[in-house]
C-alpha cells in the first residue's frame, strides 16, 4: 500500500508544485521518488511505472481543468506539456527495457503485449467453464470481489471468533488460490492469476454481478473525476488514480478482491478526510500537505 501511496503522490506533487515547491516539498518528493527507484530495481515490476505514466498525464489534465492561473499563460502551459511528455516517454521507455531484460535474449515484445491483452480473456472462459462444472451455481454474493474489506473485517473479529467463516475460505479459494494454478492454452502460452476484472463479478452473482459491479465502478469513477475538477478535491483525485489502476491491471483481476488494495484506499479516506477542512480553505490548488 505504502508504494501505491507514493506512486499517486508522486505525479500530484510534480504538477502541482514541480520545482518551485518549497524545499521540504522536494526533500519529501526526492525521497518518493527515490523509494520508486529502489521498488522498481528490487522486484523488477513494471505495474508502477505505467501507473505514473497515466497518473502524471491524468493529474496533468485535472490541474488543467480546475485552475484558470494554471492555463493562464500560453507560454508556461507549453513548458509544462512538454516536461510531462518527455517524462510519460521516460516512463514507458523504461517499462519497455524492464520487460526486455526481463524476458532474455529471444523475448518478443509485441508478442508479449498480445498475450498479456488477449491469453486473460481466454483464461476467464477458461475459468467459467470450471466454476460452473465443479460448483454449479456458486455465487458469493460480494465476497468475491471486496473479498479484501470482508477480510480486513473478519481478521478482526477472529479473534472473538476464534476463526475465519467458512464462506470468507470458499471465496478466496474460487476467486484467488485456484487462479494460481498454471494453465496452457496452446502455442507455448502459459498463463494463470490473470482471469480479467470480471472473474470476481462473476462468482459474486454470474452475469448480472459483472454488469452491476461495473456499472457501479464506472458511475464511482467518473464522479471523483467531475469532484476532482470542479471542487478541487484532493480526496477525489487520489480515488479517481486509484480507479485508474483497476483500469490499468484489468487483465488482472478485480483489485477490491486483493487486501492490499483495499488497505490502500482506506488509507487514503483515513489520512485524507481527516483534513478535509484545511483542504477546503486551500481553493487554488491541490495541497498535499494539508
Amino acid at each position: 500500500p505504502s508504494i501505491s501511496l507514493l506512486a499517486c503522490f508522486v505525479p500530484i506533487e510534480a504538477i502541482n508544485n514541480g520545482m518551485n515547491s518549497r524545499s521540504k516539498h522536494r526533500f519529501v518528493l526526492f525521497g518518493a521518488v527515490a523509494c520508486l527507484v529502489l521498488d522498481t530495481f528490487s522486484s523488477g515490476g513494471r505495474n508502477t511505472i505505467i501507473a505514473m505514466s497515466v497518473y502524471l498525464y491524468t493529474c496533468y489534465v485535472v490541474k488543467n481543468k480546475s485552475s484558470q492561473q494554471f492555463t493562464k499563460k500560453i507560454q508556461n502551459k507549453r513548458k509544462r506539456s512538454s516536461v510531462v511528455f518527455l517524462a510519460i516517454i521516460g516512463l514507458v521507455y523504461v517499462t519497455y527495457r524492464i520487460t526486455i531484460v526481463r524476458g532474455g535474449e529471444n523475448f518478443n515484445f509485441f508478442r508479449h503485449v498480445f498475450i498479456y491483452l488477449g491469453a486473460p480473456i481466454r483464461f476467464l472462459d477458461y475459468n467459467i467453464e470450471k466454476i460452473n462444472s465443479t460448483y454449479g451455481s456458486y455465487r458469493a454474493y460480494g465476497v468475491s470481489s471486496f473479498y479484501g474489506l470482508f477480510y480486513i473485517i473478519f481478521f478482526l473479529l477472529r479473534f472473538i471468533t476464534g476463526s475465519y467463516p467458512d464462506f470468507l475460505l470458499e471465496a478466496h479459494k474460487l476467486s484467488i488460490t485456484n487462479l494460481q494454478t498454471v494453465v496452457s492454452l496452446g502455442d507455448g502460452i502459459r498463463i494463470n492469476a490473470f482471469a480479467t476484472m470480471f472473474f470476481q463479478p462473476f462468482l459474486d452473482a454470474g452475469l448480472f454481478g459483472v454488469i452491476i459491479i461495473m456499472l457501479i465502478f464506472g458511475y464511482a469513477m467518473g464522479r471523483t473525476f467531475v469532484s476532482a475538477t470542479r471542487n478541487k478535491s484532493l480526496l477525489s483525485l487520489l480515488l479517481y488514480l486509484m480507479f485508474e489502476y483497476q483500469l490499468i491491471t484489468s487483465m488482472a483481476r478485480f483489485s477490491y478482491a486483493q487486501v492490499s488494495h483495499t488497505v490502500w484506499t482506506i488509507l487514503i479516506i483515513l489520512i485524507v478526510s481527516s483534513q478535509v477542512d484545511q483542504e477546503k480553505n486551500n481553493v487554488d490548488e491541490f495541497n498535499l500537505y494539508i
